[in-house]
């Protein structure tokens, strides 16, 4: 059986609008993790 796995991290910038959302409404970024992992046979 074979495994690889792939990790990567990003940022990812945005506002809200339509409303008053407080910060949220202000330029702000997330930071994001992900994992993939795939497994087979051949």
């Amino acid at each position: 059986m074979y495994t690889v796995t792939v990790i990567r991290d990003f940022i990812s910038r945005h506002f809200l609008i339509g409303g008053d959302w407080g910060a949220e409404n202000d330029l702000h970024s997330h930071h994001y993790k992900i994992e993939l992992m795939l497994e087979g046979n051949r």
